[in-house]
């Protein structure tokens, strides 16, 4: 397993389950439909997590504030110095046996991650120990927007970015 840690990581988007079919929190429209889908959402968490329900919203609350501060900073200018301050915080605890396994294994391979925090930032982390000559491809929900691109370009480098499809 492949970790990457940031030092204000919190955990990914709720997911509701409903009769057998998961479904982002997004899909509901009605907000009586919205309201009951989060209440089981809530539940289910609390039974999970073997926390109260009380307890389990404050801690939803703060991770969506999270995600929407995350959010903000991928998709406004930012500075390089910004930037390079905040790559500088993630930390790759499997650098060294990937340069081994780099070293020893020339065959591609494919990397799924489970994700929690800035996903985008921490995957460019990851994707910077590969040799620069090395192809990757980054598979995304929804094409990044200019300033996004330009944040990560100056993040990590344009010809490193740019090696990314």
């Amino acid at each position: 397993m492949i970790s990457l840690h940031h030092s204000r990581m919190s955990v990914g988007a709720p997911v509701i389950f409903q009769r057998g079919s998961i479904q982002t929190q997004s899909t509901h429209t009605d907000r009586a439909e919205r309201e009951r889908a989060f209440a089981l959402l809530l539940a289910t968490l609390s039974q999970c997590l073997h926390e109260p329900q009380s307890r389990c919203l404050k801690i939803l609350k703060a991770n969506s504030a999270y995600l929407s501060k995350v959010e903000r900073f991928r998709n406004q200018p930012q500075g390089r110095a910004q930037l390079q301050k905040h790559v500088a915080r993630f930390k790759f605890a499997q650098q060294t046996e990937l340069s081994r396994l780099d070293a020893e294994d020339q065959r591609p391979r494919l990397v799924a991650s489970i994700h929690a925090g800035d996903f985008v930032y921490g995957t460019n982390v990851f994707a910077n120990y590969e040799s620069p000559d090395t192809k990757q491809y980054v598979l995304l929900q929804k094409a990044p927007g200019e300033i996004f691109q330009r944040n990560l370009s100056q993040a990590f480098g344009d010809k490193r970015y740019s090696s990314r499809t």
